[in-house]
């Protein structure tokens, strides 16, 4: 955008209701009265200083100084302080109904001792700034105390802090504004240094003024670009601090272009009115000449008005001489009149034909595509019931060339298969049998063509009302197919309302001795086992709310009885807070549920971390990754997680390690940043002040310095990727430039002055790098492949990646390790190889190397994986002359990444990720694909390639039946745990993991679909075996590795 264009929306054209959120209330709260204990008995004291006060917040529009629409109220609030809300307000008029003197006034009561004592103050501020534009981002307004909010036009109640009375609080408070609204260019280093000078004088402001001011802190919605003032009308009004329209420009309005129904229909008539008749010797005058002229001017690309079409058409006879009038006449021609006329002899005679259409054929499908109709000459259309005028010619009379259109119609409409030659030899002889009909019917017919729209699906009928009515020709549901329905999983305003009326009768006196029936308890049963992504219909809301006391016993019942609560019910939600209390303790997997983004309250988040609390260290560390982003959803910086986290990483310099690192990586998240740099802080801070002694190893500096070391390694290795990529020629030179570098002006690296932990291992001390041993992968990004030497003599290798991001490897790999526990916690052990993979940055990061080859390079070497095997566990009495229980583990390791691969829908599966080591251990590599995503076109469910079949025996011998069934087994024991994995997923929701980032919500329930819990146990042995049979018989991927292997030949 140019420097003097300024892009704004008119508030006219903004067809949304107003909104904004109230934040919370700053300062402190006048002593009420109640809180003087001197005249009040003793025995009552108590009371009266446990009494706290419960605020809430009334919003009321005001438009020309009078009330308009209804005020809306937060919810109750007794938290405090601070008071926070954070709630959105929605009011029911919309933007484009605002005016210049359009006010919002706030009020803020507390009722813990009703409503004329409990006024606290008002605040009204207006919507439109001086400019005309609309207010957006955050605003603090100063309560009068005492003082209900006054929205007349001279308020006596305004929430701006006068000039004079502003001080350098305020003016920061600005800063911030304009920094949330990327106004001012983000620094990170200055910007956490400026932050933290900005506490400092929050604190000091504070301190001066005492309790002298409250103020409510508004944030209004943000647009894309500014929003000026300009109220309903025809004229458009340039607020007068645009000095000139080249500050306008101009923006898309979706009416522009669009047919004005009540001038289409003007023009109509006005052109039925003896149609050709009075027109023909019609000359335009000075001034209608002029006019069309100009519009003969126009550009190809202008649309026409109604009235210049109407002038173009009522001289279309006077223009015939005018050539360049052609175009702009045909334009104005109203295409869709079937009816046709010659306008030579007048309307009387010059009536051709016309013929009558049903939208929807027998079936009541709507028609699309082209339909030829047959005219009735000299006959006007008949649009009655029973038409006199059908288009649709008689069976009877049906030639082979009706024949042939309808296959074309066919064919247009992608029903028949295209075949290039064949088809052009088809049409070649259509044409010649058009002649042919042409010269036998003479002129004794006339035809019109018309091409219907079309749709991605059919369309049935479906006439307003509450039923389906399935046409009598569908003779079955299975010829119906489901469509989206923007209603579905909305709430039902009658039903909302007549839940909130059945559940305030009597609440909580009737319903705790109520015990359900066998037919309840069966329902209450299934609503149970429903997946954490189901949405609860009123009747099972309802019938959880009904029995929640009798419930209390079932731990896995409180994830889905918070789900029924109304929180914006201050009652409810107190009571459903007590129930929780009480309730049986439940299941780490059900605590992680409650901290998704679908549960706000804090107590309930609190209580899911009690729940955490209970758990090791080896359990926690399994969900550390989702636990961070789970910081997202938390109202503070400083929340219950965040300490806990901190707390737990005190004892366990691994679980700090990791911790450090998850939050690190995300600070280069902008909307998060400073939430992330607030637990990085704590953590710093809480582990300095560790004394000797500490993680069983130093003080807490020291640890903290060796963890502060890793990120110095990490960069040191950057610069060396650089400098290594900089090199031109093969991998060959850039492996030598490596070991010359670290040999000599990197040689500090290869023995570090002081033992650094691992990052992917921290209870390991690495010492340095070892040069002869660190070389280069081949590959478009020249990853690292480095040998550390360990404390104790021994070697760790990793592969340092820089240019990728490894945090969706990085979760893969988690859950490899998470559902490997999963299986040996059921005595299930295939084999797994879960490598360690630490994100280390957005584009950067590492990972364990394990020694293996390719299932590519293995069968360019050795033609069979047989043969690689037998090789290293030569057995000529074993299966296939290889050691029994190296076969085991390749048909074990097999069956575990089978599934999956299958269940976390990873994608790009081709030889080249497929790794074996030489204990006959396969694993999987490279995730840049996952939840179903693929590049290559008809991926097969899982990558069972022929040559593992083959391994096995083939398809018919033991070892392959063995296979299927490790598959089986393992498929549902992690079915049992899908709550568990489809939670973790669900707080990496608002991570910038690119496979979940596109579409959360969409990729969570791909995921729940893979486990198939719709089936029970035996159903999914049958349904997974046949997923391995099409795996196995795919052939489409066949062709494609050999395309990937010519392209790898080529690299």
């Amino acid at each position: 955008m140019s420097g003097n264009e300024f892009r704004f929306f008119l508030s006219c054209d903004i067809n949304l209701p107003v909104t904004f959120r109230i934040e919370r209330l700053e300062g402190h709260l006048p002593s009420s009265p109640l809180n003087n204990n001197n005249n009040i008995p003793a025995d009552l004291g108590n009371v009266v200083e446990d009494k706290k006060p419960e605020l809430y917040v009334e919003c009321a529009l005001y438009i020309d100084g009078a009330p308009f629409g209804l005020p809306m109220r937060t919810r109750l609030e007794s938290s405090g302080p601070p008071y926070c809300w954070g709630e959105l307000v929605t009011l029911s008029t919309k933007y484009r109904d605002l005016t210049t003197n359009s006010q919002l006034a706030i009020t803020v009561w507390d009722v813990s001792c009703g409503k004329d004592e409990g006024l606290i103050g008002g605040a009204t501020i207006h919507l439109f700034n001086a400019k005309k534009q609309l207010k957006t981002g955050k605003h603090k307004l100063r309560l009068w105390q005492g003082k209900e909010a006054d929205g007349s036009v001279h308020t006596t109640t305004p929430g701006k802090v006068p000039k004079e009375e502003r001080g350098e609080l305020e003016r920061l408070e600005k800063l911030v504004n304009k920094y949330e609204r990327g106004q001012i260019q983000r620094v990170d280093w200055l910007d956490r240094l400026a932050f933290k000078a900005m506490d400092k004088i929050k604190d000091l402001e504070s301190s001066k003024n005492g309790s002298s001011h409250l103020y409510v802190l508004v944030d209004f919605s943000s647009f894309e670009h500014r929003v000026v003032l300009q109220e309903s009308g025809p004229n458009l009004i340039i607020p007068a601090s645009i000095t000139s329209t080249n500050e306008l420009v101009t923006v898309w309005d979706p009416e522009v272009g669009k047919i004005n129904p009540s001038e289409h229909k003007q023009l109509k008539l006005a052109r039925s009115l003896n149609r050709g008749i009075i027109d023909r010797d019609l000359k335009p005058s000075s001034t209608e000449r002029k006019s069309i002229q100009r519009i003969l001017k126009y550009p190809p690309t202008r649309t026409l008005s109604g009235d210049e079409r109407q002038l173009l058409w009522k001289f279309r006879f006077s223009l015939m001489t005018e050539k360049r009038a052609l175009t702009k006449f045909l334009r104005c021609v109203e295409w869709s009149d079937v009816q046709v006329w010659d306008v030579s002899c007048g309307k009387d005679e010059g009536l051709i034909g016309g013929a009558t259409i049903h939208l929807f054929n027998a079936k009541k499908q709507l028609k699309t595509g082209k339909h030829k109709l047959r005219l009735w000459q000299g006959k006007e259309a008949d649009g009655s019931v029973h038409t006199t005028t059908p288009g649709k010619v008689p069976k009877e009379e049906r030639g082979e060339l009706e024949r042939l259109e309808k296959l074309v119609n066919k064919y247009e409409r992608g029903q028949i298969q295209r075949v290039d030659w064949l088809d052009r030899l088809a049409f070649k002889a259509m044409d010649k049998i058009k002649d042919l009909e042409s010269s036998k019917n003479g002129s004794s017919h006339l035809y019109v063509l018309v091409d219907f729209s079309s749709f991605e699906h059919r369309v049935v009928l479906q006439e307003s009302g509450p039923n389906l009515i399935i046409p009598a020709s569908i003779t079955s549901t299975n010829e119906l197919v489901t469509v989206w329905d923007p209603e579905v999983g909305k709430i039902n305003p009658s039903e909302h309302k007549q839940l909130k009326l059945a559940r305030s009768l009597n609440r909580g006196i009737i319903d705790r001795d109520l015990k359900p029936s066998s037919t309840e308890r069966k329902s209450i049963q299934r609503i149970l086992k429903y997946p954490p992504t189901r949405t609860l219909s009123g009747d099972e809301r309802q019938l959880l709310w009904k029995f929640r006391f009798s419930l209390m016993t079932e731990k896995r019942a409180l994830t889905k009885f918070l789900r029924c609560v109304e929180w914006s019910d201050v009652q409810e939600a107190k009571q459903a807070l007590e129930l929780m209390g009480r309730w049986e303790m439940i299941d780490v997997c059900d605590a992680l549920e409650l901290l998704s983004p679908v549960f706000e309250s804090e107590e309930v988040r609190a209580h899911a971390v009690r729940v955490l609390e209970r758990a090791d260290d080896e359990e926690l560390q399994c969900y550390l990754l989702q636990l961070v982003q789970a910081l997202r959803f938390e109202r503070s910086d400083k929340s219950r997680l965040s300490q806990f986290l901190v707390q737990r990483s005190l004892s366990n310099i691994e679980f700090a390690s990791f911790l450090r690192w998850y939050v690190a990586v995300e600070l280069h998240d902008p909307a998060y940043a400073k939430r992330f740099y607030s637990t990085y802080e704590m953590l710093e801070e809480n582990m300095m002040k560790l004394g000797i002694g500490a993680c069983d190893s130093g003080d807490g500096f020291k640890l903290w310095q060796s963890l502060v070391r890793q990120t110095e390694l990490t960069a040191q290795l950057c610069s060396i990727m650089r400098d290594v990529r900089n090199v031109r020629g093969g991998t060959q030179k850039k492996i030598e430039k490596l070991r010359h570098l670290l040999s000599g002006l990197l040689s500090e690296l290869t023995y570090f002055e002081e033992p650094i932990r691992s990052p992917l291992a921290p209870t390991v001390l690495i010492t340095g790098i070892i040069p002869s041993e660190s070389s280069i992968f081949k590959s478009a990004l020249h990853p690292l492949r480095l040998a550390f030497r360990t404390s104790d003599d021994g070697c760790l290798k990793i592969i340092f990646k820089k240019g990728d991001d490894l945090r969706q490897d990085q979760l893969v790999v988690q859950m490899v390790s998470l559902m490997d526990r999963l299986l040996k916690l059921e005595n299930l052990d295939l084999h797994l190889t879960p490598y360690r993979v630490l994100a280390t940055g957005h584009d950067e990061g590492m990972m364990e190397f394990i020694p293996s080859k390719s299932l590519a390079q293995i069968l360019s070497e050795h033609r069979s994986i047989t043969s690689y095997l037998q090789k290293f566990h030569p057995d000529e009495e074993g299966p296939f002359g290889i050691t029994a229980t190296c076969l085991e583990t390749f048909i074990k390791s097999c069956a575990g990444y089978s599934v999956i691969t299958y269940i976390l829908g990873i994608g790009d599966r081709h030889l080249d990720n497929l790794l074996l080591r030489d204990d006959g251990c396969l694993f999987h590599v490279d995730f840049g694909y996952i939840l179903g995503r693929d590049p290559k076109p008809f991926p097969p469910p899982m990558k069972l390639c022929k040559e593992m079949v083959e391994a096995m025996g083939g398809a018919e011998s033991q070892y392959y039946t063995r296979f299927k069934s490790y598959c089986c087994e393992a498929y549902n024991i992690l079915r049992k745990s899908s709550n568990l994995i489809l939670n973790l997923f669900h707080l990496m929701a608002g991570s910038n993991i690119p496979d979940i980032a596109s579409d959360p919500e969409k990729g969570i329930l791909k995921l729940q679909e893979k486990f198939r819990l719709d089936l029970d146990d035996e159903e999914c042995i049958h349904f997974f075996q046949d997923l391995i049979n099409e795996s196995v018989s795919a052939l489409f991927p066949q062709m494609v590795e050999t395309i990937h292997r010519w392209a790898q030949y080529w690299r």
